[in-house]
């Protein structure tokens, strides 16, 4: 399977860092997943499958709160399973294994998930055609993403929408989509998904903190910026311009930015 993101390819030092911001993903938005879950069939499921299951955080979620439901996770890393959260669930089991290659036999599962991994996919539909089969009849699958282009800031709100514009261009050049968000309900009509909808999560943040935020961090990157110049997606003075301005927005008590989940849904 072509994926950009392969949490084996980070360095050991930066691993712990990443699972750390993967649980905490989860956590700040369990409210808004859980609803969302049990009132489309979680509830009501037996078999439950998590595609990209990650560092486990949906699984122990729902685990905890559903003990009598099945619930299985796959994922490609090797090195991510081993660091689980839900290892000790008597109702969780874990394999690796490709989304594009689900291990399990067609009409498997009351409810097929899976969150933040189509983007880093060059071929999505593969993944949910591979949802779709092992779903089974009148069972729910869900696709939750993002759509970098949503966001707001206040202070920069042009500086910072021109560098997150700029940072889509560069994930585009290397295999993932950022605004495969709004893509979702077509690629759900399109491998014969029924009854599909999408709802649309805004999360707000406001006021003073030390740390920036990911969609700035990740923009940003590990060299300030220089690997957008390098691709003359901005300018050497824009760069310069935008290190100061991250980092008097994340001192600016008055601060404001706001994202928003994708969350397609519909049936077998």
């Amino acid at each position: 399977m072509q994926t950009t993101y392969t949490f084996d390819a980070f360095e050991d030092n930066l691993k712990h860092t990443e699972i750390e911001r993967l649980t905490k993903n989860v956590d700040i938005h369990s409210k808004t997943i859980t609803d969302i879950f049990l009132n489309h069939g979680l509830i009501h499921s037996n078999k439950v499958l998590d595609v990209g299951c990650g560092t486990g955080a949906m699984l122990n979620l729902f685990a905890d709160m559903l003990p009598q439901v099945e619930f299985i996770g796959i994922d490609s890393s090797k090195d991510i399973l081993t660091n689980l959260e839900c290892k000790q669930q008597n109702n969780v089991t874990v394999l690796q294994a490709e989304a594009t290659a689900l291990p399990f036999e067609d009409n498997t599962f009351d409810f097929v998930y899976t969150r933040l991994v189509l983007m880093h996919n060059q071929q999505p539909e593969n993944i949910i055609q591979e949802m779709r089969r092992v779903c089974k009849p009148n069972g729910t699958i869900i696709c939750v993403d993002v759509d970098d282009e949503t966001m707001i800031f206040y202070p920069f709100a042009h500086e910072f929408s021109e560098l997150i514009r700029a940072n889509v261009q560069y994930s585009k050049m290397n295999g993932t989509d950022r605004l495969i968000g709004r893509k979702l309900f077509s690629l759900f009509k399109s491998v014969g998904i029924d009854a599909v909808k999408v709802i649309t999560d805004t999360s707000d943040f406001t006021g003073f903190y030390d740390e920036i935020p990911f969609p700035l961090r990740l923009a940003m990157g590990r060299e300030q910026a220089r690997h957008l110049v390098q691709e003359q997606l901005i300018t050497e003075a824009q760069r310069m311009d935008l290190v100061q301005k991250v980092e008097t927005f994340c001192q600016d008590a008055n601060r404001f930015y706001s994202g928003s989940f994708f969350y397609c849904i519909g049936t077998k």
